[in-house]
């Protein structure tokens, strides 16, 4: 069997191709996999080959999904982080000033004891 020029893809194509799926949603995929999978009027080894093309894609187009997701997970955990010191930092100052007003109010206020 001889390489037909006519059905290789060259590089644009192949950009084309990619930008097009990627662009597209993960459950757009499916249907499409199932159908070239399931593809009688094509040849077996085209069926697979287009197939892993689909599935390929789609599990790029996941990938991608998947380091956006991971990246601002990130940030928010950082976010996260920021927010706990900061209420940290206040509660200290909080306890602190609690603690001045409460020493210098039983200071101001002597002591009564009460007689049996």
């Amino acid at each position: 069997m001889q390489n037909d020029p006519k059905r290789e893809w060259n590089d644009a194509q192949c950009e084309e191709f990619a930008a097009f799926d990627s662009a597209r949603e993960p459950k757009e995929f499916l249907p499409q996999i199932y159908r070239e999978a399931t593809n009688g009027d094509q040849a077996p080894d085209a069926r697979i080959a287009k197939t892993l093309a689909k599935c390929s894609a789609l599990f790029i187009r996941l990938s991608d999904d998947q380091a956006r997701a991971s990246k601002r997970l990130e940030r928010l955990t950082f976010g996260l982080i920021l927010l706990t010191l900061a209420l940290l930092i206040f509660t200290a100052y909080l306890y602190k000033d609690t603690h001045f007003l409460i020493q210098r109010e039983q200071a101001a206020t002597p002591h009564q004891v009460k007689n049996p």
